[in-house]
């Protein structure tokens, strides 16, 4: 299941206790124009590849450019 937030909600949930984890997954060249604090960058094309290294006790979040990328990665 996806479940869409806009960058306020996002902006709740890292000022609470239990933050989520933060994947980037834009490209290369996007990221070099810098990343949300604390977020980890993952390119979309490894994401089956590392989805068991993900925690199972803690939400994560996904995020890309426009959010089409990360509505597609939330598939796998």
């Amino acid at each position: 299941m996806v479940n869409e937030i806009d960058s306020s909600e996002l902006g709740n949930r890292l000022t609470g206790e239990d933050k989520p984890v933060l994947l980037d997954i834009r490209s290369e060249a996007e990221v070099m124009h810098g990343m949300l604090p604390d977020s980890e960058h993952l390119p979309m094309h490894l994401i089956p590849i590392k989805m068991n290294e993900f925690p199972k006790d803690k939400e994560i979040v996904l995020y890309c450019r426009s959010g089409a990328g990360s509505y597609q990665a939330c598939m796998y």
